[in-house]
């Protein structure tokens, strides 16, 4: 419908965060990543599940743009390597997701 409309404050809630602080523990040379989700949205394109991420450095279990589970690792150089698992996660279902 076009035309103009009245605009109204909408709270939403855009769903859990937690920010961990840069700790020395935090860089190994080998590492596993697990947690479980219940994604809601995985069809909007690229999300981070569980990140350590900056720009194209660092590692992380995302969503990728087909729904799929996705294990990044970034270096330095600018290098960014992905292993993507061979099923999309549903909308509205429990996953435990694990990169290694």
């Amino acid at each position: 419908m076009s035309g103009e409309y009245p605009g109204r404050v909408q709270r939403y809630a855009p769903g859990s965060c937690v920010v961990v602080a840069a700790d020395p523990r935090l860089r190994q040379e080998s590492f596993t990543v697990s947690a479980f989700v219940y994604p809601t949205t995985p069809v909007k394109g690229v999300q981070g599940l569980v990140t350590r991420w900056s720009g194209t450095c660092g590692w992380g279990l995302f969503l990728g743009d087909d729904s799929s589970l996705e294990l990044w690792l970034g270096d330095d150089s600018g290098k960014v390597s992905s292993i993507r698992g061979g099923a999309p996660l549903h909308s509205h279902s429990w996953f435990a997701v694990v990169g290694s």
